[in-house]
């Protein structure tokens, strides 16, 4: 049975076939026959099922400059004054934003930073790298608090593109963290809505 799967070679771990489920492509090595397995079935489909997936990834590539897994990030430290004026925008007049002892009464060790206030981050970073994008949709999971002064590193991945008629529809995993710490103070998921170009202009 060993000898059997050793002529079968993984071209592709996470090709989309069908109902856009992962699947995983295998090569036979003395035929050249392409099978498609994923977790309940096993199937067989034509080499053009992967040039065509390969084709459509580079104009995909060609039309938007984007490829899964790219990353887009952005550095700020939000200060004092920044709370102040947003608290002026948005009317959110919640004092542990704005006065130490009552932020460090609730718990925290100094002024919180207002969580939609570096979600904006997010917005601020695909609308600035993709000219005409149009957000869609944002999900937001507060993991921790970020205070006043702390520097704070924002990331957005793409995670997934759709070709729709007239736009790309893409998502991203987003997320924040203090600057030079791994874990995450935000993350969530946006999905934007991406003008097609013409790859030659």
């Amino acid at each position: 049975m060993a000898a059997r799967h050793k002529v079968w070679q993984i071209v592709a771990a996470s090709l989309s076939v069908g109902s856009g489920c992962p699947r995983t492509l295998l090569v036979h090595r003395h035929t050249g026959f392409v099978r498609v397995q994923g977790s309940r079935f096993l199937s067989s489909v034509s080499r053009d099922v992967v040039s065509s997936e390969e084709k459509r990834k580079e104009v995909v590539a060609a039309t938007t400059g984007l490829a899964q897994g790219d990353k887009f990030g952005m550095d700020r430290c939000f200060t004092a004054a920044d709370v102040s004026a947003y608290v002026k925008l948005c009317g959110d007049t919640n004092p542990i934003h704005s006065c130490e002892s009552t932020a460090q009464s609730a718990g925290f060790r100094g002024r919180v930073v207002h969580g939609m206030l570096y979600a904006g981050l997010f917005p601020a970073i695909i609308g600035s790298q993709f000219a005409g994008a149009v957000y869609v949709s944002q999900s937001l999971q507060f993991r921790a608090p970020l205070l006043v002064g702390e520097p704070v590193c924002a990331e957005v991945e793409v995670t997934g593109i759709t070709k729709l008629r007239h736009h790309y529809r893409v998502t991203f995993a987003t997320s924040c963290c203090k600057k030079g710490e791994n874990s995450a103070l935000l993350c969530g998921e946006a999905v934007a809505l991406l003008p097609i170009t013409d790859p030659a202009s």
